[in-house]
């Protein structure tokens, strides 16, 4: 597989999984750790989403604003 398509499906996946961490915060109130703890995300990676998840917070709090 060309590393092209190889960073696509990473993307992909990172993608999926974000989602996957915003869905179960917003369906059972969770915090980003225990969704993360829950999707069985692994302990390296977690700081980078839990980054993305903040980011994200603060841009739709200023956007509400």
């Amino acid at each position: 597989m060309c590393k092209i398509s190889e960073g696509l499906i990473q993307e992909g996946k990172r993608q999926a999984k974000l989602e996957n961490i915003l869905a179960l915060m917003e369906t059972t109130g969770w915090d980003a750790d225990k969704a993360m703890e829950m999707l069985k995300i692994e302990h390296e990676d977690r700081p980078a989403y839990a980054a993305f998840i903040k980011t994200a917070a603060d841009n739709t709090a200023r956007a509400q604003a």
